[in-house]
């Protein structure tokens, strides 16, 4: 079968190139794997951050439209506060009167 040292040589080159391809087989088929495992990650992050955006929009809306009232709301206090405050300060001015009187 193997007559000269030549063809030794063919035989564990075909061999080599055999084991070659096998392995580079393997390993091409470990990266895309690894690769198709970064894109799934990938995408599972995508999505958790649109999430994670729309819920901090929403917020953001909420806030603006509470902002939009609470100066109507503030404004509103002030003059509650004052038309107490005026009140108040009639029934003293009252009770100064009928102190005096007396």
């Amino acid at each position: 079968m193997f007559d000269t040292s030549r063809d030794i040589l063919n035989m564990v080159l075909a061999v080599s190139a055999i084991v070659l391809t096998v392995f580079l087989t393997m390993v091409l088929y470990h990266v895309y794997k690894i690769l198709r495992d970064a894109s799934k990650v990938t995408t599972s992050f995508r999505e958790k951050l649109d999430l994670v955006d729309k819920i901090l929009n929403l917020v953001k809306d909420k806030l603006e439209a509470g902002a939009s009232h609470l100066g109507l709301i503030a404004d509103s206090a002030l003059k509650i506060v004052g038309f107490f405050m005026e009140r108040q300060g009639e029934k003293t001015s009252k009770s100064r009167r009928k102190k005096e009187e007396e």
